[in-house]
């Protein structure tokens, strides 16, 4: 038990550590999100990369005064939620959470509806823990967080 909640408190604070340093550096003009935020998870509700995504849109919520939806879906080793991602109206309202896996194995494993050179656009890396990063549709403009 206390094994668990070491790695729990080890993967909160360096979320809420990459996640601050990340967020100093706003690229988006005064007015957005003037709506909730969508963010995509391409795996189960409760794993990991859920509770990362959790941990990151609770401190965003409150820096952008604004809810982050979290949307899990899950399957094809992340595929299918990446895809959500790649199809998402480049409008800035839907990011996504992507272990490299899904964009780096699972494309030369398996056909997947997206590229994940030309698709998707990092905007931040969020852990050492599971390698994992924010990515958006490369059609928004948005760079970086």
């Amino acid at each position: 038990m206390r094994k668990i909640n070491q790695r729990r408190d080890f993967i909160k604070t360096a979320v809420v550590s990459i996640g601050t340093l990340a967020l100093n550096n706003s690229s988006f003009a005064q007015s957005w999100p003037s709506r909730p935020v969508k963010m995509v998870v391409p795996y189960a509700a409760g794993n990991q990369a859920d509770i990362v995504a959790r941990l990151i849109a609770e401190e965003l919520s409150k820096k952008w005064g604004q809810s982050l939806i979290i949307e899990n879906f899950a399957g094809a080793g992340g595929a299918i939620g990446v895809a959500q991602i790649a199809r998402a109206k480049p409008d800035g309202y839907t990011i996504g959470l992507a272990a490299i896996a899904a964009l780096a194995i699972v494309p030369h494993i398996e056909k997947t509806p997206y590229d994940p050179l030309t698709d998707l656009t990092t905007i931040a890396g969020v852990t050492i823990v599971n390698g994992s990063v924010l990515v958006i549709n490369p059609s928004h403009p948005v760079k970086n967080m």
